[in-house]
């Protein structure tokens, strides 16, 4: 279920990712034109003889002892220090518990509820499937978006990946990969792309809304993992740098904030 995100982040011309299973695991590599092999994470499982395997595989294709790893998660820290790679922090990911992010009961949730509130009163508002043709009028929103935080000094992460998100995404079936608008008054004023990374988590791969809507944010986002009563959590990134990206992601009370490393071995 990992390779929809992958292929999505991944989409350019010049980068290969080379799949691999070996002994119970799964091992993606990653390699980009004019530039040496890496692991783009860890064996999945992570085991001392996929580790290995893979580590051996890597210096093989370079010819030199050095390996990089891209995303080392927390439960995989331990097997890749053993094999004596120095790790460096990347980000802290918001995990949610997706059985309460769907009923927003009590009093830990009253933010998102009022939030929603917000949105939810104004005319026209409807949540929806993401269709091809939406395209368009979702690149408008980004270009809104990405201007505002330019405006504001913020820093602006995911536009390549958004846009192949809007493209693309729409040729995988709707069990790994689906997005969603909203509509405000009948214009199309946010949207989000998520699926599953593993059998019980989801992921928010992608979320976008128009600043000017209050309460925006937070509708596109609950509407996501509404449309996965299968997943017990949700993955929900990182917050960039910008605190009120992570203000929001705290409303919706995260069980854990999870470490992601990358790592390098010579």
């Amino acid at each position: 279920m990992y390779p929809a995100y992958l292929a999505l982040t991944e989409l350019r011309p010049d980068v290969d990712i080379i799949q691999e299973d070996h002994a119970g695991s799964v091992i993606l590599y990653r390699q980009r034109n004019g530039a040496e092999a890496e692991l783009y994470t860890a064996p999945m499982p992570c085991t001392a003889e996929t580790l290995k395997h893979a580590m051996q595989r890597v210096q093989d294709m370079n010819g030199r002892s050095r390996v990089n790893i891209r995303y080392v998660e927390a439960s995989q820290m331990p097997e890749v220090a053993r094999a004596g790679f120095t790790l460096h922090a990347r980000e802290e990911e918001s995990i949610m518990d997706a059985d309460k992010v769907r009923a927003l009961d009590g009093s830990e949730f009253k933010r998102v509820r009022r939030e929603i509130s917000k949105v939810s009163s104004q005319p026209g508002t409807l949540c929806r499937d993401y269709q091809p043709e939406d395209e368009a009028a979702c690149l408008d929103v980004l270009a809104r978006w990405r201007e505002r935080l330019k405006q504001a000094g913020l820093p602006i992460e995911g536009n390549r990946l958004t846009k192949d998100c809007l493209r693309h995404a729409p040729d995988w079936p709707r069990e790994v990969i689906r997005g969603r608008v909203c509509e405000v008054d009948g214009e199309i004023r946010g949207f989000t792309f998520a699926g599953p990374i593993s059998p019980d988590c989801g992921n928010l791969f992608v979320g976008i809304s128009d600043t000017d809507i209050r309460g925006l944010a937070y509708l596109i986002r609950h509407d996501q993992v509404m449309e996965w009563p299968g997943l017990r959590f949700f993955n929900h990134g990182g917050d960039a740098g910008r605190s009120g990206l992570n203000a929001l992601k705290d409303a919706f009370r995260p069980i854990d904030k999870a470490p992601v490393y990358r790592a390098v071995f010579s």
